[in-house]
């Protein structure tokens, strides 16, 4: 049988171990928190980055549709001067 003294050491002991692991598990999570902090801020960088660039897009086929019409508009008119030329 063990002395009451080693067995409240051994506890001891055991407290002193478990602290050390809740310690490192702590830190662990403060750096995964981190690291969420820092992708959310990067995803919401490139989300915005994102809408930058179909707002372009948007806006480039709009210009290409208008320039279509235009194009389609110079060509009648081509076409009727090559007509009246005749």
């Amino acid at each position: 049988m063990r002395c009451s003294i080693c067995v409240g050491y051994d506890v001891y002991c055991s407290n002193i171990v478990a602290l050390k692991e809740i310690e490192s598990k702590q830190e662990t999570i403060r750096e995964l928190k981190a690291k969420v902090t820092e992708l959310s801020d990067e995803l919401k960088q490139k989300s915005e980055k994102l809408g930058e660039m179909v707002s372009d897009y948007v806006t480039a086929l709009d210009e290409i549709d208008e320039l279509k019409r235009e194009n389609e508009e110079l060509k009648s008119k081509l076409a009727l001067l090559k007509r009246s030329k005749k």
